[in-house]
């Protein structure tokens, strides 16, 4: 006797990617079945027999077998990739291999890819191009900063899948909240439960209950799976088009008109992301320069003594960045092209970052300096408003702590109160970071910066002008 074999999914190769593996016919036959198949073969003379077609045992998964084949369709879609990663001339290669690393299957039997796995490759680009963006830097002055983000969302799109939204702070408590109340009142209940059975029962009727962490998974988008789609599908489309589930529906207000397939198809093509244009100078693929116009009309309001003020008011540093010397691209070359890239091709996007740009704490990002009573504001790498401030007094009730914080909320219109009713003070903005302590304008202020902090400092949080 021989088993069959059934058809499967082959190991992944770079050349391939996933194939069938054909199946194979198993051989059964009883001692007495076979005799009787050769002792009439024997009667008609015969001097071969050929016993594989009334003794043949069929495969229960064929090489067409349905399934199989859309889920090798499916993972090569995802993997069966390899491409050419460019910063000017230095080139690395992304390979199927890296990506087949990154599969992952979510809870409900979905093939994806590992967000968090995506996301550090991205972050790591910086230091895999690092030696070419420090001689970027010798040639022209400039100082690159790799835009992960932009470049998760390029490869991405190219795959065909969507980031999942990861969950924030408040979110993760309010969720951590509601699940421990469930398992405290489970674990109450199981108290009153008369068998072990009864117990374990109670408790994991809770933790069914109980809302897991989103699942860090980059699924494909809507537009590459498969036309049709479950009820479930439907569903979900229903009640993005209505803004009610379908068993609501009919209580939401009239439907919208259904769309044709070649407009709906249309739109979806609209709201796919065009990477294709960009700022190109010297080959470089750049997201952030600083335009001609831009410099002009910040000279303009400088000249006019504008105060630092709302973010159309933003001045740069008072020493101007020096003017590239003759021979580099200009920024009036930057002009955004369409750049033409092979299906394989990703141009690296870069960020110019300003001096002072630090990386380790995003692309956007307020710096508290103590010692100069300062504070500046970088986004996209580029520093758009500074202002002198006040801190804390520096002693060990009232200092400002360092360290590095996320702002917690931002409030308008806030009296700010010190413990035991010490003081009142009435804010127009207010961005706490460390508890009590937080970003803030201090209009019974004439100045700030210089020794201010040291004699008549705050309570710990920046003081700053209003029109900051």
């Amino acid at each position: 006797d021989i088993a069959p074999v059934d058809a499967k999914l082959s190991e992944f190769s770079e050349e391939q990617g996933y194939t069938v593996v054909p199946d194979a016919d198993g051989w059964k036959g009883d001692r007495d079945a076979v005799l009787e198949a050769v002792r009439t073969a024997a009667e008609a003379e015969g001097k071969e027999i050929d016993l594989t077609q009334d003794f043949a045992v069929k495969a229960a998964v064929l090489s067409d077998n349905k399934e199989l084949n859309e889920e090798k369709d499916e993972l090569n879609s995802l993997v069966h990739h390899s491409y050419r990663l460019k910063v000017g001339d230095a080139e690395q290669t992304l390979s199927g291999e890296t990506l087949n690393g990154w599969l992952k299957e979510s809870a409900d039997g979905r093939m994806g890819l590992d967000a968090e796995q995506i996301t550090a490759y991205a972050e790591g680009l910086q230091e895999q191009f690092g030696d070419t963006l420090e001689d970027l830097k010798e040639k022209n002055g400039q100082r690159y900063i790799v835009d992960h983000k932009l470049f998760t969302n390029i490869l991405t799109s190219r795959i065909g899948v969507e980031m999942p939204e990861p969950e924030t702070e408040s979110q993760k408590n309010k969720r951590e909240s509601a699940n421990e109340k469930l398992k405290k009142q489970a674990e109450k209940e199981a108290k009153k439960a008369k068998t072990e059975e009864e117990k374990a029962a109670i408790i994991a009727e809770a933790e069914a209950k109980m809302t897991p962490a989103p699942e860090m998974i980059a699924l494909p988008t809507a537009d590459e799976e498969a036309a049709g789609g479950s009820a479930g599908e439907a569903d979900k489309a229903e009640k993005s088009a209505t803004g009610a589930t379908p068993a609501n529906a009919e209580t939401a207000g009239p439907k919208p008109d259904r769309k044709s397939p070649e407009a709906e198809q249309e739109e979806q093509e609209e709201e796919k992301p065009d990477y294709t244009k960009a700022l190109l100078t010297g080959g470089l693929y750049i997201e952030n320069p600083v335009t001609e116009e831009a410099e002009q009309e910040r000279e303009e309001k400088a000249a006019k003594e504008v105060p630092l003020a709302t973010r159309p008011n933003a001045l740069l540093p008072d020493d101007p960045e020096e003017k590239p010397e003759s021979g580099t691209p200009s920024d009036a070359d930057r002009t955004p092209v369409t750049v033409t890239m092979a299906e394989n091709e990703i141009h690296i996007p870069l960020l110019e970052a300003d001096p002072g740009f630090e990386l380790g704490y995003g692309f956007d990002y307020v710096e508290v300096d103590i010692g100069r009573q300062h504070v500046t504001l970088f986004e996209n790498c580029r520093k758009v408003m500074e202002s002198d401030c006040v801190t804390g007094i520096p002693n060990k009730a009232r200092a400002t702590h360092p360290g590095v914080f996320k702002i917690d909320y931002k409030q308008r219109n806030r009296i700010l109160r010190g413990s035991q009713n010490l003081y009142a003070s009435f804010v127009n903005y207010w961005m706490p970071f460390d508890g009590g302590i937080g970003l803030h304008d201090a209009t019974w202020r004439g100045t700030f910066g210089g020794e201010i902090y040291k004699y008549s400092g705050s309570h710990g949080c920046v003081n700053l002008p209003l029109s900051f």
